[in-house]
């Protein structure tokens, strides 16, 4: 509901394509940023997309640079591949954004995604992080005890650290 608003306020239709349009290539035309895949400003990536766009059309180019006039129709039937690829992906955030933008519940629709969102990330960093730090084994922790450790190369001086739970800390790594 609009409480309040300026008069000379202008109201503009918002328009997007098809999630996954495409088209068949065509010699010599190569379109980017929203003239290849409009869509709404909801992802927020609009000028993201057109660049990278620019990015991968002059890569293209410059792999046939030495036959263009042969290798360039393949070259942008390849850059129209991708970038379908590409736009399909943002499309769909964007998309997804409109639908929380303007969900029945605004605002708290919006905040919960981006709380589960941040939870998911949160959650994938914490598992990275379990595979990534290693606390010492039994075997490991009696060698360390001796005060030497074997590595299968030069020995290595190491001390136990008892860390309490829930707390675990990499080597290296600063525990607060």
């Amino acid at each position: 509901m609009v409480l309040r608003s300026d008069p000379d306020s202008l109201v503009r239709s918002m328009y997007m394509l098809p999630i996954g349009q495409t088209w068949p290539s065509r010699a010599g035309i190569a379109l980017i940023g929203d003239a290849a895949h409009l869509m709404t400003p909801f992802a927020g990536v609009g000028v993201n997309v057109a660049m990278e766009d620019s990015l991968h059309l002059a890569r293209n180019i410059i792999t046939v640079k030495d036959s263009w006039q042969t290798g360039l129709p393949a070259a942008l039937q390849k850059y129209d591949a991708d970038m379908f690829v590409r736009a399909e992906e943002y499309a769909k955030q964007t998309w997804m954004y409109l639908g929380l933008f303007f969900h029945e519940r605004g605002g708290i629709a919006m905040v919960e995604h981006f709380e589960r969102a941040r939870a998911r990330e949160a959650a994938a960093a914490a598992e990275e992080e379990a595979k990534t730090t290693a606390l010492p084994t039994e075997a490991a922790r009696e060698e360390s005890e001796k005060g030497t450790l074997e590595t299968g190369g030069p020995e290595v001086h190491a001390s136990v650290l008892e860390i309490p739970s829930p707390v675990v800390a990499g080597i290296g790594q600063h525990v607060e």
